[in-house]
C-alpha cells in the first residue's frame, strides 16, 4: 500500500550519531571521508542524526539518518539520505539551491516513490521570519517492479509560526527553534493533513512532522 510506503515522506526524518572509528588494515585500499561543517540546511557527506519517537523510552534504539552524498534519482542529480533503525530502511533524495530544499522522492525495499514537481520542504535561508509561507502542488507516484501502482495529486503549504526556546530531554540540550506548520491536502490517507515541526539552522529538524525527537547529531559541531 502507498500508505505504508510513504509513512515518512513529509517528515524527512533526520537522525544519527557521531561516526565510529574502526581499525583499518594497512595492507588494503581504504578511503577516508572527512565530514564538512554543516551548512544552513545540513546535507554534507557524513552528517548523521539519531532520533527517538516522541513516546519512546530514552533508552530505546534510535533511528539513524545519514547523508550519503551525491547520486542520481532518475536523471536528476540529488543528495541521498538513508534512514535505518528497528527494521526500517529508507532512502530520500533532495536538491538544494538558493530558493530552498526540494524532495524529489524516496525508496523503501521494492518500492520507489517520485514527487513531480518536487515538494519544497524549506524556503531560501534568507526567508526565515514569522509569517513566511511557501506552497505548491505535487503528483505522488508509487512504482514497484511491475510498474506504476498508484498516483495521486497533493497540495501543500508551510507556514513559519514562531521562534521559541525548547529543551530536549533526549539530549538535555536547549535549542532556539523555528516552529513550522505543514499542511498537505489530497493525501490524508498517506500523510497527516496538518502537523508542526521544529527546525534549527545548521542542525536540522529537532522535532519532525512525524514525531521524531532529536537525540544526537554531528551537525553543527
Amino acid at each position: 500500500m502507498l500508505r505504508v510506503a510513504v509513512l515518512a515522506l513529509g517528515g524527512l526524518f533526520l537522525h544519527s550519531c557521531a561516526p565510529q572509528n574502526t581499525t583499518q588494515d594497512p595492507g588494503k585500499v581504504a578511503l577516508t571521508v572527512t565530514t564538512a561543517q554543516a551548512s544552513f540546511y545540513p546535507h554534507e557527506l557524513g552528517i548523521q542524526w539519531d532520533y527517538l519517537l516522541d513516546n519512546d523510552r530514552l533508552d530505546a534504539p534510535p533511528y539513524r539518518l545519514t547523508v550519503e552524498g551525491g547520486t542520481l534519482f532518475g536523471d536528476q542529480a540529488t543528495t541521498r539520505f538513508t534512514l535505518v533503525g528497528r527494521g526500517v530502511m529508507r532512502e530520500y533524495f533532495r536538491t538544494y539551491d538558493e530558493t530552498g530544499v526540494y524532495l524529489h522522492g524516496m525508496t523503501v525495499p521494492g518500492v520507489k516513490i517520485t514527487l513531480v514537481p518536487p515538494l519544497q520542504e524549506y524556503p531560501s535561508s534568507k526567508d526565515w521570519k514569522v509569517g513566511t509561507t511557501w506552497s505548491g502542488k505535487t503528483q505522488i507516484t508509487l512504482l514497484d517492479d511491475k510498474g506504476v501502482r498508484e498516483r495521486l495529486n497533493a497540495d501543500y503549504k508551510f507556514t513559519v509560526l514562531e521562534q521559541r526556546n525548547v529543551t530536549l530531554n533526549t539530549s538535555s540540550r536547549s535549542y532556539s527553534v523555528w516552529v513550522v506548520n505543514r499542511q498537505i491536502l489530497g493525501a490524508k490517507d498517506i500523510l497527516p493533513e496538518s502537523k508542526e515541526f521544529y527546525f534549527v539552522p545548521f542542525i536540522g529538524e529537532v522535532l519532525s512532522p512525524d514525531g521524531f525527537v532529536l537525540k544526537s547529531t554531528n551537525a553543527g559541531q
